[in-house]
């Protein structure tokens, strides 16, 4: 079974893209939802996801940090997703510097439930959508 680790500080994300995942995507998935990026570091290790998907603005470590420490690590595809500015910046600036540091990916969160599902199957099962 595939393995999706999910971090966002916001437990309303994290049901919502549990949601999404769970019963539009095609992939069968176990799911891991962190809403501390500190435990989600702490377990990505020993957790092994084959797919991260991570908010980037969150409180302890953000998602730049956890993005960059995932990629060191174990090279997963990362999914970067953001709806909120950060120091003046805007959405797209914040998911344009994720993807400068390694994300592979990018998602704004009122995208979501139009995207995601189509997103995650993309990856991880590109045969059942006809990419190669």
């Amino acid at each position: 079974m595939t393995r999706i680790m999910i971090v966002d500080d916001s437990q309303a994300i994290l049901n919502i893209v549990k949601h999404i995942i769970s019963h539009e995507a095609i992939v069968d998935a176990e799911l891991s939802l962190f809403s501390e990026a500190t435990v989600a570091k702490s377990a990505f290790v020993n957790l092994k996801p084959d797919l991260v998907i991570t908010d980037i603005t969150m409180p302890e470590i953000n998602g730049y940090d956890l993005i960059e420490y995932m990629k060191i690590e174990l090279d997963v595809p990362i999914i970067a997703m953001s709806g909120s500015t950060y120091n003046d910046n805007d959405t797209s600036t914040i998911l344009y510097c994720a993807e400068k540091i390694g994300a592979d990916y990018c998602i704004l969160k009122d995208e979501l439930v139009s995207k995601l599902a189509k997103l995650i199957d993309m990856i991880l099962m590109p045969e059942m959508i006809g990419q190669t």
